[in-house]
């Protein structure tokens, strides 16, 4: 159960002051450092957050999880979940380099994706004004409503807010990232098998780990279903515990669950040993960040000529909005 900290409400970091944050703290623990030490040695690295990183070391020294802290400084569940199972193994330095590359991506993602749409939406702005200024202007000038021309305009209308509500949803639902976020993000065209190659991603490097470090998946299973309520880790950790306790294997329990990835049944269906299977499952990871890679680049590059697609429609619209009225004026003299 996750608790409300006042002394984070101030704190929230951004997604570029995050990935700081783990670089920062990553770095720390490659050099030999604890968690604890880390925190208190990363004020002299990171000056511009010296508040921040002393409450977070007066909060640790208070008993306070480390992945509740996580969450109140703006943090997805997901990453805390994950962050709180590494702690449990004994692999967080290799968890935040995870995370590190994983978001650092996600950074570079986001600029690329900014840096296509600037000209698009700014031509799409102007086009709605245009739009805007047109239908006050015929309106006026010719004196008459005409209801196909009326008709064209609302459609555009509705159709610009359609899209920007959408964008909107997908990205309060990324900024959450947890179970129903991704669930939901899942069903998105596009973006919804970028949500599942990362999901494949995080959970074959979890279960490699833990599956090197010894542990059965029934046990993982129990130790996903005690982190934070509502995360992937959590919902996932319940459902696969219950269909064990039902009776059901590992290979019905993959085929059954859509975050779970189909090339896992051909490792567990080998009946290769933990370390073995756990190693498998790292590879598979590499390969799946290899594809979230890809598919980020090919997203990437096909959202101008869909934006331009868009924008074309639009000029067309503007155009019957334009010569629709003088022709049914015409036809009227």
């Amino acid at each position: 159960m996750s608790i409300v900290l006042p002394i984070f409400r101030k704190d929230k970091l951004t997604a570029q002051e995050q990935l700081e944050f783990l670089e920062y703290l990553a770095m720390s623990l490659k050099n030999g450092l604890s968690l604890a030490e880390s925190l208190q040695v990363m004020p002299a690295l990171w000056s511009k957050k010296q508040m921040l990183l002393k409450k977070i070391t007066y909060l640790m020294k208070q008993g306070v999880n480390f992945s509740q802290i996580l969450q109140q400084m703006g943090f997805g569940k997901t990453i805390a979940s994950q962050v709180d199972l590494a702690m449990m193994q004994g692999n967080l330095n290799e968890c935040l380099s995870q995370l590190v590359i994983i978001n650092r991506l996600k950074e570079q993602q986001v600029k690329k994706l900014k840096a296509e749409l600037s000209y698009p939406i700014t031509l799409f702005v102007l086009m709605i004004f245009m739009l805007l200024f047109m239908q006050n202007f015929l309106s006026s000038q010719l004196g008459q409503e005409d209801g196909t021309a009326n008709l064209v305009f609302a459609s555009l209308i509705i159709m610009a807010l359609g899209i920007s509500g959408a964008i909107a949803r997908i990205a309060i639902l990324l900024k959450k990232q947890d179970y129903n976020a991704l669930k939901k993000l899942q069903h998105y065209p596009i973006i919804g098998k970028i949500t599942r190659l990362y999901v494949f991603y995080m959970l074959s490097s979890e279960f490699g780990m833990m599956l090197g470090a010894g542990f059965t998946f029934p046990e993982i299973c129990k130790l996903f279903a005690r982190q934070e309520e509502g995360s992937l880790q959590e919902y996932l950790g319940r459902k696969m515990l219950a269909q064990f306790e039902a009776g059901k294997s590992m290979t019905e329990i993959i085929r059954n669950e859509v975050f779970l990835p189909d090339n896992l049944l051909l490792f567990v269906e080998t009946g290769a040993n933990k370390k073995e299977l756990g190693l498998k499952c790292t590879i598979l990871a590499k390969g799946f960040f290899r594809d979230l890679t890809q598919g980020l680049e090919r997203m990437i590059v096909n959202v101008q000529p869909i934006c331009f697609i868009f924008i074309g429609i639009c000029i067309i619209g503007m155009y019957l909005k334009m010569l629709l009225p003088m022709y049914a004026l015409m036809q009227n003299m």
